[in-house]
């Protein structure tokens, strides 16, 4: 591997706690510019992550650094520690692969790092790696033994409190705005009302979600299992995240930490019984009438295996009297050439449909993907293919006039930069000329976004259609999972209400946060339940 370094350079630079200030990203994009001043680098992009957590890839800069990675705007990256890159080893080694995939170095200021693929070099920046996720895990596990702490006096651990509550000295107090309209919520679903008539009656107090939003049927599917409101006060029930990465599982019971008449009380123990009593019910018909309609298996179609491509099926066998639902692999079914492991269905349809909740269907991610959508219907294959060209072109006679600087003067090397700058601009007059695409109806897709959000997901209709809408892929692996989010474009139309064309390409192209890899391997035998 060559370790000179290349003359175009990103800038990264990163914080993550309360401790630090925005003085820590100028204190380590100082340190990056001294490097590579003396190293030669010309930085030609400048990107910063400010209170954010390095234990996920999941950061706005960052994936907008590997974005223009892919576009090959940058030829290095230079962070000034191994820690700001990422504090988990396995997403640094992946970010490290990604990048010698795309032939661009990662430069550490302060950290040696040579060729991943040499033995020495990968022990020596694997023990640094392992010693950045070391240092997580112990804060980790002090932190935990803090709130555990404060839980066991029934003390406020953090978060957003439940609607009906505020937190007033680290205890929680009963909001009476609030709890008016979560009784209400109760007492007209333990009556056998429904959630759109629960919300007209709702919407009519005025009382809106914590965060300033309008309550929706999402929201009620979790207050109505939210048992806090008997008094009860429960702690580390559910993990949705575990170091900062989506796991969305329900811990054991040895790990729940629940103390009855901890915190105000706000509805009787007599009415959360008859809610829970129906909600049962209710999920019991669901999957009856699921299993009648052959509708049961929500993912169906969309889920693939990832030892051998093959897709997924879903099957129901019984045992003992009891009927499991599961997926497998095809190919292990039919031809038995793959060891890919079932998965439960129960729990799989749970996470997936918790992800849209949680990080799809909200206001925040929808209005970036509307942004997104408009954005892409201002390109045209062709018209990427020819800016791919022209960004080609301007990389090689950046290559050619460096060895020119470094003392390669033939004449055929300057005729080829003269014939590279003809072609270039004869690209460019090609796609200047390119007919302009017709706008989206901007107001048309949003009306459809927003409107996704406030959909009742309780029948697995509905929930099949929120899949196929915006999930692309499944892929399951054995530790992880694959979740590519991709919206189905063809529901957007134009100002003259026509469908727009080549929705294939236009779905590639939106995407979303694109591959969301989801269950940590580290809980993954207990979330999938092999």
């Amino acid at each position: 591997m060559n370790n000179t370094p290349s003359r175009r350079a990103a800038a990264y630079a990163r914080y993550s706690t309360a401790n630090q200030t925005k003085l820590s990203i100028e204190r380590q994009f100082f340190g990056i510019e001294q490097y590579c001043e003396s190293a030669g680098l010309n930085i030609v992009g400048y990107y910063a992550d400010e209170a954010t957590t390095g234990t996920n890839m999941d950061r706005a800069d960052f994936m907008r650094l590997i974005a223009d990675a892919e576009k090959s705007l940058f030829d290095s990256v230079v962070i000034y520690d191994m820690s700001r890159g990422s504090r988990d080893i396995a997403d640094w080694f992946n970010f490290r692969k990604e990048m010698k995939r795309l032939g661009i170095q990662v430069i550490s200021v302060t950290n040696k790092l040579g060729d991943i693929d040499n033995p020495d070099d990968f022990l020596t920046e694997g023990v640094t790696a392992i010693l950045g996720q070391h240092q997580v895990l112990q804060y980790r596990r002090d932190s935990i033994g803090g709130k555990k702490a404060r839980a066991r006096k029934g003390m406020f651990c953090g978060g957003i409190p439940p609607l009906g509550y505020d937190v007033q000295d680290g205890r929680y107090v009963i909001n009476e705005r609030e709890a008016a309209a979560v009784r209400l919520i109760f007492d007209m679903y333990a009556a056998g009302k429904s959630y759109k008539e629960i919300l007209k009656e709702v919407s009519k107090t005025g009382v809106t979600g914590k965060l300033g939003r309008p309550i929706e049927p999402n929201t009620l599917h979790y207050l109505l299992k939210n048992e806090r409101y008997t008094g009860t006060f429960i702690w580390f029930e559910y993990e949705m995240r575990h170091i900062h990465k989506w796991v969305g599982q329900k811990n054991p019971e040895d790990d729940i930490i629940r103390i009855e008449n901890a915190i105000p009380q706000i509805i009787p123990v007599e009415t959360w019984l008859a809610v829970k009593a129906r909600m049962e019910s209710n999920r019991k018909n669901t999957l009856n009438n699921t299993r009648a309609e052959n509708r049961h298996y929500l993912l169906s179609g969309i889920i693939r295996c990832g030892k051998c491509g093959g897709p997924f099926a879903g099957i129901t066998t019984t045992t003992k009297g009891h009927q499991y639902k599961k997926y497998l692999c095809i190919n292990k079914r039919k031809q038995q050439n793959c060891k890919a492991k079932d998965i439960k269905a129960d729990k799989l349809e749970a996470c997936i449909l918790d992800i849209l909740r949680s990080r799809v269907l909200v206001p925040e991610y929808l209005s970036a993907l509307e942004e997104k959508i408009i954005s892409s219907v201002q390109h045209s294959s062709e018209r990427d293919a020819l800016r791919a060209e022209i960004q080609s072109l301007d990389r090689k006679n950046a290559n050619l006039f460096a060895a020119i600087e470094n003392g390669l003067s033939a004449q055929n090397t300057i005729d080829r930069i003269n014939e590279n700058a003809k072609r270039k601009k004869e690209l460019e007059d090609k796609l200047a000329r390119l007919p302009s695409i017709q706008d989206i109806d901007r107001s048309a897709v949003r009306a459809v976004l927003m409107a996704d959000i406030s959909r009742s997901l309780e029948t697995p209709q509905a929930q099949k259609e929120i899949i196929r809408r915006y999930i692309q892929s499944i892929v399951i692996h054995d530790e992880y999972i694959d979740l590519v989010i991709s919206p189905d474009l063809s529901r957007y139309t134009t100002a003259n209400k026509k469908a727009l064309t080549n929705f294939n390409k236009l779905v590639n192209a939106v995407g979303s946060p694109g591959r969301t890899r989801t269950y940590n391997p580290s809980v993954n035998s207990r979330m999938l339940c092999h």
